[in-house]
């Protein structure tokens, strides 16, 4: 299979590395933010029934807000450096962008 550039379609997945489960999470936080800021919520809390999950999920979905453009875009793109993964920002991380990327791996 050929793609439009003359690409090897059936290789470009051995190069883009998506990681299924934390671009899904990236998506939920997006959207609970977008809850918060147009006022369909006014916390996790709310967020929690709606969805009928647990809070505490939806705060640690809701920390990857706080993850510098960068790293969002590599996720988006297949490109996160190996290893890291939802469970990589499962715990606190710094707020300053730089610091993130480097130990995430994002150079």
């Amino acid at each position: 299979m050929v793609g439009p550039v003359g690409q090897d379609l059936r290789r470009l997945d051995l190069h883009i590395r998506k990681d299924e489960k934390l671009l899904k999470a990236l998506g939920r936080a997006y959207k609970w933010q977008t809850w918060i800021e147009t006022g369909k919520c006014n916390n996790a809390q709310e967020i929690s029934e709606i969805e009928n999950i647990n809070r505490s999920y939806v705060l640690r979905v809701m920390r990857l807000m706080r993850l510098s453009p960068k790293i969002i875009q590599s996720v988006l793109d297949g490109n996160q450096p190996d290893g890291f993964g939802l469970s990589s920002v499962d715990k606190s991380f710094p707020a300053l962008w730089s610091e993130q990327e480097k130990i995430f791996g994002f150079k």
